[in-house]
């Protein structure tokens, strides 16, 4: 080491807080110089460290580490200006900072604005590698690179896939914001976004391979992404050795339980699978077209305004047995719905208006093709309110009302062997009932009801109308105990 002067102060030219004072020691035996103040510390050892008191530099040569709080530098060579606070290192360069490392093959980094560029650069930050030809350290956790990058949570040499983009903000442990993405499986392109957010605080891929007897080889895959500070959702694609690939995407939105919704699609042009009994495999005819096998979704629940809701689900199939073929769901769709409820609800009554359309599945011409539209239904709830007073025990009464119309397309009459085009059924009912509650032992209650409901329906059939009122009546005694919290009967 040139500069044998074991101590000396020097006051910052740039950049420093006024009259702020920092100690530098230079140790020859060590190859090792110390800055230190009140507020920070810098260490710097090497091969070969030079201070040039005229140009207030620090030059070091050969094994470069510098280092500073959380921070470390590495590199083949490097130049600290200490009145201005610039460091740049040059060749094989790493910089560590937390859980962030990067290495490229230049640096320039102000030490204490904890800004900088990294040239020819390649940034780890758990799980995911970026490389590009430059970036820029905005902040403390803030990189942004307006170049063409890489990113990829593969660690392979020649990732199984990757994103690039034409520019990109990194908020280190936290989030990414790209633009112009185009995702990539191998060197194929499969699908361009104008822009993507994702979470760095999990690994927004999910890939899951497989082996089926009948469908041969399988990978289901994922790719997460997010949309502070509401949506989030998720590209799939999937893939069978002898059925083919599927697509999709699913696209949710979540501001709080009252207000949230779902758009989903996924679809595969599904080829025929058959067994050769001869060979004894299963095998995918070349000749054959594959049939199109689809599903998709639409859901939503949306409070309007305070004490009124919108809510709406469409499901749509392209056949019954679609969820259990490919969500492994072991249900059988017959028919598929949809429907949509506006309600209004007060303190003393809930009031809905409800649609609702369902698809049945015609087993002949292999669709859903029965039609049945509740256009529209209308429902008023009244709470149960006090309207009597015996003793001790209070008399309560409860009013239901409900008006509905309902519309059956391609409808079979069994009776009469018809099938009518139109179909219309028209309903109303009023529901009473009077009840309340007494305690005839510890624990132990008791609660009559009276019911009474009266009915009106008017069927409109090309084959045979009528119109019918008639009344029901009916009781009900429910006795409760609750000897212990756990253990509790209705009968």
């Amino acid at each position: 080491m040139k500069k044998t002067i074991k101590s000396f102060i020097i006051y910052a030219l740039l950049f420093f807080i006024p009259y702020s004072v920092y100690a530098m020691d230079l140790n020859d035996s060590t190859n090792t110089i110390r800055i230190s103040s009140s507020l920070d510390s810098i260490n710097i050892t090497g091969d070969y460290l030079e201070y040039i008191s005229s140009q207030k530099k620090i030059i070091g040569k050969g094994n470069i580490i510098l280092e500073q709080n959380s921070k470390k530098i590495s590199a083949d060579e490097i130049e600290f200006d200490v009145a201005t606070n610039i460091i740049v290192a040059v060749g094989n360069v790493s910089f560590i900072e937390g859980n962030t490392e990067f290495k490229g093959e230049k640096v320039v980094y102000d030490t204490k604005k904890l800004t900088g560029i990294f040239e020819k650069s390649s940034i780890y930050n758990k799980p995911w590698f970026f490389k590009t030809s430059k970036f820029e350290k905005l902040e403390k956790k803030i990189l942004k690179t307006q170049d063409d990058i890489v990113m990829t949570s593969c660690d392979l040499p020649n990732p199984h896939y990757d994103f690039t983009a034409k520019k990109m903000i990194v908020y280190l442990d936290d989030r990414v914001v790209a633009y112009d993405v185009v995702f990539h499986i191998g060197e194929i392109p499969f699908f361009y976004l104008p822009i993507y957010y994702y979470s760095l605080k999990y690994s927004p891929f999910y890939f899951k391979p497989g082996y089926n007897t009948k469908y041969g080889w399988l990978f289901n895959s994922k790719i997460h992404f997010t949309t502070p500070p509401y949506v989030y959702g998720s590209f799939i694609f999937d893939g069978w050795q002898r059925r083919g690939y599927g697509k999709g995407v699913e696209w949710n939105y979540y501001v709080d339980d009252n207000r949230r919704g779902t758009l989903y699609f996924y679809g595969i042009d599904e080829k025929p699978v058959l067994f050769d009994s001869t060979k004894g495999r299963y095998y995918s005819p070349s000749v054959e077209e594959p049939v199109k096998r689809w599903k998709s979704q639409v859901y939503f629940t949306h409070e309007l305004q305070p004490k009124l809701t919108a809510k709406m689900n469409y499901e749509r199939i392209s056949y019954p047995d679609f969820k259990w073929d490919y969500e492994d769901i072991r249900e059988r769709r017959l028919s598929e719905d949809l429907n949509f409820t506006l309600l209004k609800t007060e303190d003393t009554y809930n009031a809905s208006l409800y649609f609702s359309e369902i698809n049945n599945w015609n087993e002949s011409k292999q669709r859903y093709a029965e039609n049945t539209k509740t256009i529209p239904e209308v429902k008023l709830d009244f709470l149960k309110r006090p309207i009597w007073d015996i003793n001790k025990y209070t008399i309560y009464y409860k009013l239901d009302l409900l008006y509905a119309n309902t519309l059956y397309e391609n409808y079979y009459n069994s009776y009469s062997g018809v099938t009518a085009i139109d179909y219309y059924l028209s309903n109303a009912y009023i529901a009473q009932a009077l009840m309340t509650s007494f305690y005839p032992f510890p624990r132990t209650s008791l609660s009559p009801t009276i019911r009474y409901n009266e009915y009106w329906y008017s069927s409109h059939d090309p084959v045979k109308s009528e119109d019918r009122i008639y009344g029901t009546y009916g009781t009900q005694l429910v006795l409760t105990n609750n000897f212990t919290r756990n253990l509790w009967n209705e009968l």
